[in-house]
């Protein structure tokens, strides 16, 4: 069950009408049963890793509680910690290694090659597993109070709305919201259903993510039948589609939230109007790149050591971000390529100048770019083609396109109309994000917006995702991670 679907439609309008008829002290059972339901529409089986994780990291802090102040406590954590990291292990890196392992066994002459498992990786096993570690790890250095009431714990982890692609929450955050009495609130509702969340969430996904996904998918998926300026305009689509994709998903499961009363953190800030490769992050993927701050980065030393250890504790963790993505190279490599994005940028900024604001931002943004080509690629090899051949052709394409010729470009791959509106929606988009970006939150943005311009433009957005949203139930790219 994916929110673009009429699946969900229905899901969420009969849990949102019951949510409100239902007593206070029943809620949580009916918020915890919608989500193992929304959970076991994906894999129904699935379910046992999502109760697995819950069980572990329950009772690991029951029992780090237990023997707190001596030394069984550290490592009670660190076996909880283990065990819930197990079937992320097994179910997203097993395979990963295997290959690997043979490889290097092929190239060693050794001709007994290991079985791939072949699992089937859990929608949004990454997520709640990060979430479960966050609270385990944040118990036993005293950060949060012990949460003896197993379901409303147990729906921290499993909370539909952010169940399979984030934010990744903190227990600090989100459980002491479910303790509280959530009264039907009107702005929060309207908050969550219009523009500030939920139906700019369905126009990003629809509309801008699923539209461009056609090309970026032509492209990429057959990146030696292309060259020059197709391989450069793919790249620059898929740079939108992957932020509308996600934050897209974010948005719609912040309004979810919204509407019953909860407030999920925010994931995304304009991350390409960033002028540095440090605000980059702290705009994208915001839930993720404090979770790896928090819990690797500075127990790692963070800044508190010296330059050189700084900058390794940075190329680490952002190995470990790429790595946390997929279970390929090409994942590792994106990774690897931020960090040494911010490494050389920290080097740098003892410089005694600096570049004027708007050509900072273009500089961050086509690094983001060519770094999102292995993110994207399906191999490395795929990756290398389309860094050694974006260039290529370039001067005779450009003609073309601008003769109106037939080529391979992107313009003419029988859906020039369905280009044009991309490019359209993603500069609607950017301005979104652009005034977005100037208020603290878009409740204090649109309030200052008279109510003779605001509901025009709710309308006018909801009808250009009513009519121009792509059909079908693409799935959210961040669902296989």
């Amino acid at each position: 069950m994916i929110f673009n679907s009429l699946e969900f439609a229905v899901f969420f309008s009969v849990i949102f009408i019951l949510y409100y008829l239902c007593p206070f002290r029943f809620r949580w059972i009916l918020l915890l049963s919608a989500s193992i339901y929304f959970y076991m529409a994906f894999v129904p089986a699935y379910i046992l890793i999502v109760l697995y994780c819950i069980i572990i990291s329950y009772f690991g802090v029951f029992f780090i509680n237990k023997f707190k102040d001596t030394k069984k406590s550290k490592w009670i954590m660190l076996s909880a910690v283990g065990l819930c990291i197990l079937p992320l292990l097994t179910y997203k890196y097993a395979d990963f290694f295997i290959i690997n392992v043979n490889e290097l066994a092929s190239f060693l002459g050794w001709n007994y090659p290991l079985k791939l498992l072949e699992l089937v990786l859990p929608v949004g096993i990454s997520f709640f597993t990060f979430q479960a570690l966050s609270y385990v790890i944040d118990f036993y250095y005293g950060k949060v109070p012990l949460e003896r009431h197993v379901g409303l714990y147990s729906l921290y982890i499993v909370f539909f709305s952010q169940l399979v692609a984030g934010p990744i929450e903190r227990s600090t955050s989100l459980l002491p919201q479910f303790k509280e009495k959530k009264n039907f609130i009107y702005r929060d509702v309207t908050e969550g259903l219009k523009l500030k969340l939920m139906l700019i969430g369905f126009f990003k996904k629809m509309v801008v993510a699923d539209r461009v996904a056609f090309f970026v998918d032509r492209v990429y998926n057959n990146p030696t039948d292309f060259s020059g300026i197709t391989l450069i305009v793919a790249t620059f689509l898929f740079a939108f589609q992957i932020y509308c994709d996600f934050s897209g998903y974010t948005d719609i499961a912040r309004g979810c939230a919204k509407t019953m009363g909860y407030d999920l953190m925010l994931n995304f800030r304009a991350p390409y109007f960033a002028k540095t490769f440090s605000d980059f992050w702290k705009r994208w993927h915001i839930s993720l790149s404090s979770w790896f701050r928090d819990y690797v980065y500075i127990p790692l030393g963070g800044n508190r050591v010296s330059e050189s250890r700084a900058l390794y504790n940075t190329i680490v963790v952002f190995l470990l971000s790429g790595f946390w993505h997929g279970a390929n190279w090409t994942f590792i490599i994106w990774g690897a390529l931020h960090g040494i994005y911010l490494v050389t940028e920290r080097l740098l900024s003892k410089l005694p100048f600096t570049l004027p604001g708007f050509l900072k931002m273009t500089c961050i943004f086509m690094a983001v770019c060519f770094a999102w080509i292995f993110f994207r690629a399906n191999s490395v090899n795929d990756a290398f083609y389309i860094i050694s051949n974006l260039f290529t052709k370039f001067g005779r394409q450009f003609k073309a396109i601008v003769n109106g010729s037939q080529t391979n470009n992107l313009l003419y791959m029988g859906q020039r109309t369905e280009f044009q509106l991309g490019l359209i929606f993603i500069a609607l988009t950017c301005v979104i994000d652009y005034f977005t970006s100037k208020a603290k939150t878009i409740s204090e943005l649109t309030d200052r917006i008279p109510i003779y311009i605001r509901w025009p433009i709710y309308y006018l957005l909801f009808l250009i995702t009513f009519f121009c949203a792509k059909t079908g139930e693409r799935q959210f790219i961040y669902f296989q991670f």
